[in-house]
């Protein structure tokens, strides 16, 4: 039977196969789950078990596509020294990419490597040489830096930049992550720290700062090089993101953290709120300081500028009181002005593919209406979403665009899940739904209950319902299996850690 089809067919049959287990472009697809990696591996191992032709070919494939990002999943097929099982392994060049960590570097021969990515997370010391050149990396080596940095380290940050800066030198690092970790009430100045975004040029930048802080201007994180942007841990204003370039930026993916619920209790006249510390609530941190027609001026422009990008791919908006009130503050306030602007913003992008809400909550038909015209958008990703009905029932019930949902944290109840399938599995046509379900008593019980009432179903246009379910057992088990009437793939994974948003590169 396999002799009658060329053996090039065979490899374009299975390359999007291999694409779609290992080669996760998105930085807010799901984490790597330890279930979802065996259970891809196993299906990879019985692909190349049918014959030699076969595990050439899987072979070959995951060479084309291993990287950094898919390093981990990768990691059990390669040969990581040279020994006599090469010739069984399906990545038989142990030399080809290496994630190593702090304590690893002296462990290996780094040149036998054709590319290896140095985690680095140390003490603002021990990073010193790496930054003033005293301590070369060689050219097959880029950078993931993990800087902790303190008010007390600025000086000699400043120093080395300075030098650099007065001697005109060039920077021979490649960094290919920057992750800044700060102190809370640390207050260290950004501008530095954009200088020496300026100097290190990295891919992915990733700022852990003081959650809910307005002082500094976060516009130096739009660095030309940068691909990746990551503040959403850090409230941004929106005239801050107006200052992307767009004619010079090369960002794909952003992810912020804006008050979308301030702005509307500026505009609306609102009095700013002090909350139990005396210390102005989270949605009023912008519009005290702020005339609602400077509110609204620097909404427009934000607005303007996310529509007219032609880079970003992948967005993340998030809602400070998503981490607060959860949008009560805005509970019987007019936020058409709002909502107008984000629905401007997604009906008029021709770029964006990935879409995470975090926290944003507005359902009037102009906003809903927005995601059915946008083109471009294939997955959605909902986080802190209070009501799921008019998504489904406005927005997946009538685009042919949107392939891919993911509802994460927090998790809904099983009999939500069940009166969401029920009430959409006809008029929705999804690839697949993932969904972070909460783990009620008598889990299993419920779940074949859930079961049973799918199958029941004359339709359910799905492909692949993710079902996630948090493990306090500390122990990870998982059930795959394909549904008789309607051939939809079902997954249930328990896992022990929060379903999260991939941080990574």
């Amino acid at each position: 039977m396999l002799s009658i089809i060329p053996n090039y067919l065979y490899k374009e049959i299975l390359k999007p196969i291999i694409q779609y287990f290992y080669n996760k472009q998105s930085n807010f697809s799901l984490f790597y789950y330890e279930p979802f990696i065996q259970h891809y591996a196993n299906y990879v191992i019985d692909l190349s078990l049918v014959n030699k032709k076969f595990f050439q070919m899987i072979s070959e494939l995951l060479k084309d596509i291993l990287n950094f990002k898919n390093y981990k999943a990768l990691s059990q097929f390669m040969v990581s020294i040279p020994t006599l099982d090469k010739k069984f392994k399906l990545i038989n060049n142990y030399n080809f990419v290496k994630v190593i960590d702090n304590y690893e570097m002296e462990k290996y021969n780094i040149k036998y490597y054709n590319k290896i990515l140095y985690q680095h997370c140390k003490s603002f010391q021990d990073t010193l040489p790496i930054l003033n050149g005293t301590k070369k990396l060689p050219p097959n080596v880029e950078l993931m830096l993990y800087l902790k940095l303190e008010k007390e380290n600025e000086i000699d940050l400043e120093r080395i930049l300075n030098k650099q800066e007065r001697d005109n030198e060039i920077n021979t690092l490649v960094c290919h992550t920057f992750i800044l970790l700060e102190y809370y009430y640390s207050n260290i100045n950004l501008e530095l720290i954009g200088k020496l975004i300026d100097f290190l040029r990295p891919i992915n930048v990733v700022f852990c700062g003081e959650r809910f802080s307005l002082r500094q201007d976060k516009s130096i994180f739009f660095n030309q090089s940068t691909e990746s942007l990551n503040i959403s841990s850090n409230i941004i204003k929106p005239i801050e993101v107006s200052n992307i370039k767009n004619e010079k930026t090369n960002l794909k993916s952003l992810s912020i953290t804006l008050s979308l619920n301030g702005i509307t209790r500026g505009i609306n006249g609102c009095y700013p709120r002090l909350n139990d510390n005396s210390h102005l609530t989270f949605c009023d941190f912008y519009n005290v300081s702020k005339s609602s027609i400077n509110i609204k001026q620097d909404y427009i422009s934000m607005i303007k500028t996310l529509s007219n990008n032609k880079t970003i791919m992948d967005l993340h908006l998030n809602e400070i009181c998503s981490y607060g009130c959860g949008s009560e503050c805005i509970n019987g306030l007019n936020t058409t002005f709002v909502s107008s602007g984000l629905a401007k913003l997604f009906s008029s992008s021709t770029n964006i593919k990935t879409l995470l809400l975090e926290g944003i909550n507005y359902t009037d038909k102009n906003y809903l209406n927005s995601l059915v015209i946008n083109k471009t958008i294939n997955t959605l990703l909902l986080f802190s979403i209070k009501d799921l009905n008019p998504i489904f029932n406005n927005v997946l019930s009538k685009t042919r665009t949107i392939n891919n949902i993911i509802i994460g944290e927090p998790p809904i109840k099983i009999m939500h899940l069940e009166e969401l399938l029920t009430k959409y599995s006809e008029s929705i046509d999804l690839y697949s739904l993932s969904i972070s379900l909460y783990k009620d008593d008598d889990i299993k019980t419920k779940l074949n209950l859930l079961i049973n009432k799918i199958n029941t179903f004359k339709i359910l246009n799905i492909k692949e319902l993710n079902i996630y379910i948090s493990n306090s057992n500390g122990y990870n088990t998982s059930k795959f299996f394909l549904k008789n009437n309607n051939q939809t793939i079902l997954n249930i994974i328990y896992y022990n850690y929060t379903l999260i948003k991939y941080l990574g590169f």
